[in-house]
């Protein structure tokens, strides 16, 4: 006897499944699209001092994953992935400094096509005599604000000198879209 399946049957056949799926008590959504907030959502993205890597093949430093302790002045340098379409306004930091020179951290933005890269903001924040402290600065320009994944990649920086710490960072963004 030979066995024939036709259209019809195939359909009955799916029909089956997805009604077996749909009883069996499992989440099922249909999407389309990406959700759109009401009001702009504010999101924070920290980077601890464990995401640094050093600028330097002879770096001589400390990194436990909570703070960055150096011999000399060391820079470091961290990717960085926010949501796209997402609006940067903070950069903050915490950190321990001894002098007016040291401790720095900066956002910046690099378009691999063009092997460009544009400062969006920097810190250089005050002596704080060993103590630990935050510091921040908002970000206002709307024209370094946007978050564009397809065009650029996003990189933080830090420089640490001797007896000093960099224990981490925040970026602060907007966004209303959820699901991209």
């Amino acid at each position: 006897m030979r066995a024939s399946v036709t259209a019809r049957h195939v359909g009955f056949v799916l029909a089956g499944i997805l009604i077996g799926l749909m009883l069996s008590g499992g989440a099922h959504a249909i999407v389309y699209g990406a959700f759109r907030y009401s009001k702009p959502q504010t999101g924070y993205l920290t980077i601890s001092p464990a995401s640094f890597v050093p600028a330097s093949n002879s770096a001589v430093y400390g990194n436990d994953g909570s703070s960055i302790v150096t011999t000399g002045q060391q820079c470091f340098s961290a990717g960085v992935n926010l949501p796209q379409d997402a609006k940067i306004t903070q950069l903050a930091m915490w950190y321990s400094k001894n002098d007016d020179t040291s401790v720095q951290l900066s956002l910046s933005r690099s378009e691999p096509a063009l092997f460009n890269t544009t400062g969006i903001a920097s810190l250089s924040p005050v002596n704080t005599g060993g103590t630990g402290k935050a510091a921040a600065v908002n970000i206002t320009n709307t024209s370094l604000q946007t978050v564009n994944n397809i065009r650029y990649m996003y990189i933080v920086n830090n420089c640490v000198s001797d007896q000093e710490f960099f224990a981490g960072a925040r970026i602060k963004y907007t966004y209303t879209t959820a699901g991209d």
